[in-house]
């Protein structure tokens, strides 16, 4: 049986979008099987920021995507290879976080303790100041999972400190 031009034409397209589709695959399972060193600019945009930094750990989640903006450092995570939630650190507000942070008025806001507690419609944020420095997580599907709120008030809580090495090696930037 001969192939007409069109079928050849077809053949070839489809190896080619294997082709891509199996060395990006391949990609993906070796960058996952590496852990990332430290990158040394993002080691010297994290001291620059002159905080106390610390590594915010929540259930089984882990750092994705780390960058440094205008001062402060947003982390996004990812649990069972999902995106899960975001936190950030930067320099610390004085008073009330749900008047600081500027939170929608259409969700409810608690600050009690020093800590911040946020819920609009199914999503919750939480925030702490330790020290110089405001740690907060936002992005929590606390509606089906409503003790996820508390869990990520004791993860900012007991975070503990780490070397802009440390951090910088935590995510893949």
């Amino acid at each position: 049986m001969a192939l007409n031009s069109r079928q050849a034409v077809i053949g070839a397209v489809v190896l080619v979008v294997l082709g891509v589709a199996a060395y990006a695959g391949w990609r993906a399972v070796r960058d996952d099987d590496e852990d990332p060193p430290a990158k040394p600019d993002l080691t010297a945009e994290l001291e620059a920021t002159g905080l106390t930094l610390y590594e915010i750990r929540l259930r089984d989640a882990v750092p994705d995507k780390l960058k440094v903006r205008d001062g402060r450092v947003e982390i996004n995570y990812t649990e069972d290879g999902s995106y899960a939630w975001s936190t950030s650190l930067a320099p610390a507000p004085k008073g009330n976080l749900c008047v600081v942070l500027e939170v929608d008025p259409a969700g409810h806001c608690e600050y009690a303790d020093g800590v911040m507690r946020y819920t609009f419609e199914e999503m919750s944020d939480a925030a702490v100041v330790r020290g110089d420095t405001l740690l907060r997580i936002g992005a929590l599907v606390t509606e089906v999972d409503p003790e996820l709120l508390d869990e990520a008030v004791t993860a900012l809580q007991e975070a503990p400190v780490v070397s802009p090495e440390e951090l910088a090696g935590s995510g893949r930037g």
